[in-house]
């Protein structure tokens, strides 16, 4: 249950908006991993070597204050958040597309 609010919460972050699928497929599907390690790990040492690990792969996603500070991310608030973030999200969607059919000829 614990693996299950981490995930929710990471994925309800204005950082998840940030993160590539690279991110996601290296960094976040790992760490949930960790955290089901950690939470399962039948001696202190187990939980403390996934603890480290966590705590490596949370700071390059960003979810922490001075992890964010380091990344320069900002959270921005109120109104102006949600359309930057909902904006970025519009733009990853549209991102599949061949980026050469925005060139045109002059």
């Amino acid at each position: 249950m614990r693996v299950v609010a981490w995930w929710q919460a990471a994925w309800r972050s204005p950082m998840a908006s940030e993160w590539l699928d690279a991110d996601v497929l290296g960094l976040v599907y790992r760490t949930a991993e960790l955290q089901q390690d950690f939470w399962t790990a039948g001696d202190a040492q187990g939980r403390l070597a996934a603890d480290t690990r966590i705590a490596k792969n949370e700071e390059k996603l960003g979810l922490s204050p001075i992890d964010r500070r380091r990344l320069q991310w900002e959270i921005e608030k109120g109104d102006q958040a949600e359309e930057r973030t909902a904006s970025r999200r519009q733009r990853k969607q549209v991102s599949g597309k061949d980026p050469r059919e925005v060139l045109k000829v002059v």
